[in-house]
C-alpha cells in the first residue's frame, strides 16, 4: 500500500514539475510544497542538532539521510559528519535544493510575482518572505554551530525557531490574502 502511495506522489511530484503550466495555481501549489519543506528541515535540525548529544556523529548521519543530503556532504566535505558543514548543507547553501535558504529564495521570487495592487511598496507578504530570506542568507554558521556553556546551541534555536514562526505566519498571510473567500456576513434583505 504505502509503494502505491508513494508511486502516486511521485506522479503529482512529476505532473508539477513537467506538466503544469506556470499560472497561479502552480505557484500556489509550489508555495505550499516550499514551505512545507523549509518548515520540515528547520523541525528537524531543531529537534536534532539545538540540544548537544554525545552520539552526535550518529545524529547528523540520520539527519544528512533524512534530508536527502548524505552523499553531497559526503561529496563535498569527505569526512565524518559535523555540526558545522551540515548546517551550512542544509541551511545556506543556496545551491543545495533541500536547503532551507533554497526553499525560502524560491517562495520569496513566488510571492514577489503574486498579483497585487499597484503601489510603490511591497506587501506585507512581500516584506515578510524577503525578511525571513535575508535572515537565513545572513546567519553565521560558525556561530549557530557554536556550543554554549549549557550545552545547547542557542543561536541555532533562535534562528530555527523563528523560522517556526514566521512561516506559518507568511502562509496565513497569503491564505487571507489570496485564498479565503469569505465574505463578512450581511442580513437578508440587505442590498
Amino acid at each position: 500500500m504505502l509503494d502505491r502511495f508513494v508511486l502516486a506522489l511521485a506522479a503529482f511530484d512529476g505532473l508539477l514539475g513537467d506538466g503544469m503550466t506556470r499560472t497561479h495555481d502552480w505557484r500556489f501549489t509550489d508555495i505550499g510544497r516550499r514551505l512545507e519543506r523549509a518548515l520540515h528541515t528547520a523541525a528537524l535540525l531543531r529537534t536534532t542538532l539545538v540540544a548537544t548529544r554525545a552520539d552526535e556523529a550518529a545524529a547528523l548521519d540520520a539527519v544528512l539521510d533524512v534530508a536527502d543530503a548524505a552523499v553531497t556532504y559526503r561529496r563535498r566535505y569527505l569526512g565524518s559528519a559535523l555540526a558545522e558543514p551540515a548546517l551550512d548543507l542544509l541551511l545556506v547553501d543556496e545551491t543545495n535544493p533541500r536547503a532551507i535558504v533554497f526553499q525560502l529564495a524560491a517562495l520569496e521570487e513566488h510571492v514577489r510575482r503574486l498579483p497585487r495592487a499597484e503601489a510603490p511598496f511591497r506587501s506585507a507578504e512581500e516584506r515578510l518572505a524577503t525578511g525571513i530570506l535575508t535572515r537565513v542568507r545572513l546567519a553565521d554558521v560558525p556561530r549557530l554551530a557554536a556550543i554554549g556553556p549549557d550545552g545547547s546551541r542557542e543561536g541555532l534555536e533562535i534562528l530555527l525557531g523563528g523560522l517556526t514562526e514566521d512561516l506559518p505566519a507568511l502562509a496565513d498571510r497569503l491564505t487571507s490574502r489570496y485564498l479565503s473567500h469569505a465574505q463578512p456576513p450581511r442580513r437578508l434583505g440587505d442590498g
